[in-house]
């Protein structure tokens, strides 16, 4: 993304100014409903608009999550997809020299062995690149452009940008082979993760023709880049090889931040990041009922700090929060809570009229 000159924005991001932490309720939960047939839904990403991508279905075993059904959530409603959709973008954007473009709809996804990108109506199927059997779309933007991963029937996956009708080939670190794309910006900048010589894999920036080792965290051997904002701030995680260290990052300017964990946790994932670098993902906490067993909870981090999403609820809610998928510009955050054991996706919103709210960028902005 563009470079990292908006300072005064991180200093000032969202929320959690002026009540205590665990007692602030600053987001209010939609129930974006369990699609027929299913019995249980997940969200997989969200828009400027607030739309969202998601999926229900069945657990196999009781354990093993089986997707039957992709859905658009829009205007309060589930419209059912005709393909696996994993990302989404579009929608109304706060830069007015990218207005008409991002107000369409974007998702990408797959459709039998290749990846798609679904805009106004039309699913476009995007092939692979030269000699490959299969395809994956893993992020769009709001231009269209799709990023991915593009399979072999032998040999090393290659990281792929569709841009202007042609898939491109991000190519791999020097002596390395192999690499996965998993997120885009809107200037069309990728990340993932592609692997070194010692077959170790690190994230990438993919960024004006150049493929850049991002590197990872001291304690970590490997490295992936999930998301990346309009001022090139990636996030992602990092973790060693027995997968003792498991940490979400930040990288930004050359330099990767260790994001932590919740108290009581011992890994974390970051999944997304805004324009106000404020990063969603999930920590794990330990259960103080029963010893050694660590739930994921889902975190928001904002302002130098990670905080449960749990603690930013209104209290009793019944709802514990497990993951965050996405968050836009809005402050709008596309995530997963549990109701009474029965996974649900859902859709946290800031209330700006709520005074504790009032410094928070994107309502002291009016996104």
């Amino acid at each position: 993304m563009r470079a990292f000159y908006f300072l005064s924005a991180l200093c000032l991001s969202c929320a959690l100014l002026a009540a205590p932490p665990v007692t602030a309720q600053t987001y209010s939960i939609k129930d974006l409903g369990i699609p027929p047939q299913t019995t249980f839904s997940s969200s997989l990403g969200i828009n400027q608009s607030g739309q969202v991508a998601g999926y229900g279905g069945t657990l196999i075993g009781g354990i093993f999550p089986n997707p039957t059904y992709y859905f658009l959530y829009s205007d309060g409603k589930l419209t059912p997809l005709d393909f696996q959709a994993s990302a989404i973008a579009g929608g109304e954007s706060k830069d007015s020299g990218h207005e008409e473009g991002r107000r369409k709809l974007r998702i990408t996804g797959i459709s039998g062995n290749y990846a798609v990108l679904y805009e106004d109506h039309f699913l476009r199927v995007l092939g692979a690149l030269p000699g490959d059997y299969a395809s994956a779309g893993a992020a769009v933007n709001s231009s269209g452009e799709v990023a991915g991963t593009s399979y072999p029937l032998a040999g090393a996956e290659k990281a792929f940008l569709y841009k202007d009708g042609n898939l491109i080939n991000l190519g791999y670190f020097p002596g390395g082979s192999g690499a996965q794309a998993f997120g885009i910006n809107d200037f069309g900048d990728v990340v993932g993760e592609a692997f070194l010589p010692n077959y170790y894999g690190h994230a990438f920036l993919y960024s004006r023709d150049t493929l850049t080792d991002l590197g990872t965290l001291p304690e970590a051997t490997y490295s992936v880049g999930t998301a990346i904002n309009d001022f090139r701030q990636v996030t992602g995680y990092a973790y060693s090889l027995d997968t003792s260290f498991f940490d979400a990052f930040v990288w930004s300017n050359g330099k990767m931040i260790d994001l932590g964990v919740l108290p009581t946790g011992i890994q974390s994932q970051g999944r997304s990041i805004n324009s106000w670098g404020e990063v969603v993902g999930l920590s794990d906490v330990a259960d103080p009922h029963f010893a050694g067993d660590y739930p994921d909870h889902a975190f928001l981090y904002s302002k130098g700090k990670m905080h449960d999403l749990n603690d930013l609820i209104p209290p009793n809610s019944g709802w514990v929060i497990v993951d965050a998928v996405g968050i836009n510009d809005k402050g709008e955050i596309a995530a997963d809570g549990t109701l009474n054991g029965i996974l649900h996706a859902i859709l946290l919103t800031l209330d700006c009229k709520d005074q504790r709210n009032r410094d928070c960028d994107p309502c002291r902005n009016g996104q």
